[in-house]
């Protein structure tokens, strides 16, 4: 699932996380996504009956799952950028593509692989744009 404030409602997909607890499901999602421990609070967010993350759209996430009856999701929380030091801030689509074709091509590459192995249903004005822009069609 991803939610970023002011972003229009587009598709999302989840899936089940076969793990021992809700930690154990934190711990598993920082590690695919390389956040650092002292990161967990800020990076992944949290909801479950028994405890939740401050981030704004918990209580969202919460009314979802409680209505398909799922006790507990984890979600990555990263704040939107292009650079560690810009994070927070949502970059105008002409700064993303500028940014992609200004940065390194060790950076380019994850950007896409991460691009062309997106599931085809998430569908967003930024992937539409770099698909086009650098002819990065979807694997």
């Amino acid at each position: 699932m991803a939610i970023t404030e002011g972003a229009k409602p587009l598709t999302v997909l989840w899936a089940e996380l076969n793990v021992s607890s809700i930690d154990r499901g934190v711990e598993a999602l920082a590690e695919r996504e390389g956040i650092s421990e002292r990161n967990f609070n800020s990076s992944i967010g949290l909801w479950s009956n028994s405890r939740c993350s401050r981030h704004k759209e918990t209580n969202q996430v919460g009314d979802w799952a409680s209505q398909r009856g799922i006790e507990a999701v984890i979600w990555t929380a990263l704040k939107p950028g292009l650079e560690k030091d810009s994070r927070g801030v949502v970059p105008s689509l002409s700064d993303a593509l500028g940014y992609l074709h200004g940065t390194s091509s060790a950076v380019r590459a994850r950007a896409e692989e991460y691009i062309r192995r997106a599931p085809a249903q998430i569908v967003t004005e930024y992937r539409a744009a770099i698909e086009q822009e650098f002819g990065w069609a979807p694997l």
